[in-house]
């Protein structure tokens, strides 16, 4: 399947390829494999060829070129947490100019869409004026609701795992 055009059966061999899951290890061989998918426009794919480029898994770390494939994954627009990750990338100037405001907007897209951590690093932007005006009382606020956000999700991971019942979890 994946030599024949399908994305996400090249990101799944890509992944056996990183692990030496099944195959032997080969992280060369699942970069080419992102590689692919990544440009059959695929935000998965695209997501982690900018982490191998970030971290140097597979081929030589590059940031530019990391950040090149994590701003294409991000403009899918459908993963909140590759939004986020494009917003470090613009909050530590991974690969891009060094951009807080630029920041705040990808943490703030991907709060939109739910992400705790977002909404933390987002609270934290505003708690210390970094790319908006500082306003620790909203600071505080989003602080509160990704502090809500994970006990939600804290809960439902509970129950989805059957370890409790909503009932029980409810103290949690």
């Amino acid at each position: 399947m994946a030599n024949e055009g399908n994305a996400q059966a090249m990101i799944r061999l890509a992944e056996l390829y990183m692990e030496g899951d099944v195959v032997e290890l080969d992280k060369e061989e699942a970069v080419k494999w992102y590689r692919k998918g990544a440009e059959l426009g695929d935000e998965m794919a695209q997501y982690e060829l900018a982490t191998c480029y970030h971290e140097g898994k597979g081929v030589e770390e590059d940031q530019e070129e990391s950040a090149k494939w994590m701003l294409k994954a991000a403009e899918n627009g459908s993963n909140r947490s590759v939004q986020w990750a494009m917003g470090r990338y613009y909050q530590e100037g991974w690969g891009v100019e060094k951009n807080p405001a630029e920041a705040v907007k990808w943490f703030e897209r991907s709060a939109k869409k739910g992400l705790a951590l977002a909404k933390y690093y987002l609270a934290m932007c505003y708690m210390n004026g970094d790319g908006v005006q500082k306003d620790e009382a909203k600071g505080e606020q989003l602080l509160e609701e990704a502090a809500d956000m994970t006990r939600v999700d804290k809960i439902l991971a509970l129950c989805a795992d059957g370890v409790r019942s909503p009932v029980q979890t409810a103290a949690v």
